[in-house]
């Protein structure tokens, strides 16, 4: 019997200074990436579509042998892994959040997008956005989740 083929992708990419992994798919009992060839990480999350508990059990264990000893970075980090860094105090596994997708409501014509933020200045603007401009209609997308809830981790 064939295994089932691997619900995550994750493209390696190489340099001078870092290692880049791109992640796109389903996060389950597949995320079982290579060790890194370099002290530093960067993690781009934003082809993450879901993640299921077996999924979260990998990516703990894939990130807490890498804690103390590789600087990960995690960009672009999607809602779907924002509801886990909520609820798992450990979940970056001492690595940190760049940038993150948020998520925003066009109520005209109920249409979802992501604004990108880094979490830098989500902080400086003590985590309040203003409406986004929704490029299907053109009208006032707004913040569609609870600025304390979602952005909770960040303040951790």
């Amino acid at each position: 019997m064939a295994a089932a083929p691997a619900s995550i992708s994750v493209q390696v990419e190489s340099a001078p200074t870092h290692e880049t992994w791109t992640l796109t798919g389903i996060l389950d009992e597949t995320f079982a990436p290579a060790s890194p060839k370099s002290a530093k990480l960067r993690v781009n999350c934003s082809g993450v579509k879901r993640i299921n508990s077996v999924g979260v059990k990998a990516w703990l264990q894939t990130f807490s042998v890498m804690q103390g000893k590789i600087e990960v970075t995690y960009v672009d980090v999607p809602p779907v892994l924002v509801e886990q860094f909520n609820m798992i105090s450990n979940f970056g596994a001492g690595g940190r959040v760049e940038s993150l997708l948020v998520p925003f409501l066009c109520k005209p014509c109920k249409s979802t997008l992501f604004g990108k933020y880094t979490a830098e200045a989500l902080k400086q603007a003590q985590l309040q956005l203003a409406p986004a401009k929704c490029p299907t209609c053109g009208g006032e997308a707004e913040f569609d989740d609870f600025p304390e809830e979602y952005f909770a981790f960040l303040q951790r």
